[in-house]
């Protein structure tokens, strides 16, 4: 069984104590961004993808169906790729308050925050190639799972309705 390195452990623990309020206000900070502007934003994408359907609303089957078609297929990658580049950034910014204290530099929220937001684009393109790609790789899967799920459903099953 290893030891445990109590340097480094030390080490990290003087880094948290001197940056601890930094991260928490940053933290806080992406969080409250998240719910005053991705949100709306995410709902007005979803309402503009949502337009091309006939009622602009979707329930219970409509909704696999969506899901299925191309432009949802392209609601799914857009509005996936700007929750989890949001995701990418919020963790950039708090790394780069963590790597700072390692290095022995002070790094402040909003240094952070103007440093992360020259590359939010990158990180929105790079979360937009993760979500085509985990599609790309879980499609065989659902489709089994689809052809299982009509495999088994009959003209009256009860669960149909």
């Amino acid at each position: 069984m290893p030891s445990i390195p109590w340097s480094d452990l030390r080490g990290a623990l003087t880094d948290f104590r001197r940056t601890w309020p930094q991260l928490v206000l940053t933290d806080l900070l992406a969080k409250i961004l998240s719910v005053v502007a991705v949100t709306p934003l995410v709902s007005l994408l979803l309402k503009l993808f949502l337009m091309t359907t006939d009622d602009g609303v979707l329930a219970d089957a409509d909704i696999a169906a969506f899901a299925l078609h191309p432009i949802g297929l392209t609601a799914i990658v857009i509005v996936g790729a700007v929750l989890l580049g949001v995701w990418f950034a919020e963790q950039g910014v708090l790394m780069l308050i963590g790597f700072g204290a390692v290095e022995g530099r002070r790094v402040t929220w909003l240094d952070a925050v103007r440093y992360v937001y020259r590359y939010a684009a990158r990180l929105v393109r790079l979360a937009g190639h993760i979500i085509a790609r985990l599609l790309l790789v879980a499609a065989p899967f659902l489709a089994a799972v689809g052809g299982v799920y009509l495999l088994f459903l009959g003209k009256y099953d009860i669960n149909f309705y």
